[in-house]
C-alpha cells in the first residue's frame, strides 16, 4: 500500500475552502481526502508526515505585454536598461498603437 497522509500548517483547495491546520492523504498520485487532521482521521497503513507550510493549488502568472507586441523580436543589448530606452519608451501610448499592439499580440 503507498498511501501517505501529510499534515501541513493550511491547506488552500481550488475551490477557496482553508483547513487550518490541514491534512492531505493521498495513494500513489491520487489524493483521496483533503481536509483537517480531525476529518481525515488516521487510516490504516498511511505513512504520516508532518510538514511547515502551506499547500495551495498552482499559481499561473497569467499577465501579458502586449504593448510590446508591434514591436517584434528585439535581441537582448548590453543592459537592461539599454533594452528599455530601445524597445519599451517608444513605443505609441495613443489609442491606434494600443489597438495595433493588441492585435499583433492576437495573431501570436
Amino acid at each position: 500500500m503507498n498511501r501517505k497522509l501529510l499534515y501541513v500548517d493550511a491547506i488552500v483547495d481550488y475551490r477557496g475552502v482553508v483547513a487550518s491546520p490541514g491534512a492531505v492523504l493521498k495513494e500513489g498520485n491520487t489524493i483521496l481526502a483533503v481536509g483537517t487532521p480531525q476529518e481525515i482521521g488516521t487510516p490504516e497503513n498511511a505513512l504520516l508526515t508532518q510538514s511547515e507550510g502551506i499547500i495551495t493549488p498552482t499559481f499561473v502568472n497569467t499577465h501579458a505585454h502586449l504593448d510590446l507586441s508591434g514591436r517584434g523580436n528585439v535581441p537582448a543589448k548590453s543592459s537592461f536598461l539599454e533594452w528599455v530606452k530601445e524597445v519599451v519608451l517608444p513605443i505609441r501610448r495613443d489609442e491606434e498603437g494600443i489597438q495595433n499592439a493588441v492585435h499583433a499580440g492576437i495573431k501570436l
